[in-house]
């Protein structure tokens, strides 16, 4: 079950808590999800 980059956002987003253990479980390859992390981070 591989989600793309979006989807992991929302389930990031979905899941967020106060200190962001959720995001390092969910994302599997930095490289890859590091604009979407700076992405997230506006919503904060």
């Amino acid at each position: 079950m591989f989600a793309s980059p979006l989807e992991k956002m929302a389930i990031v987003i979905q899941s967020k808590n106060s200190d962001g253990m959720i995001i390092i479980l969910l994302l599997n390859d930095i490289y890859i999800y590091l604009p979407i992390l700076q992405f997230y981070h506006l919503f904060n």
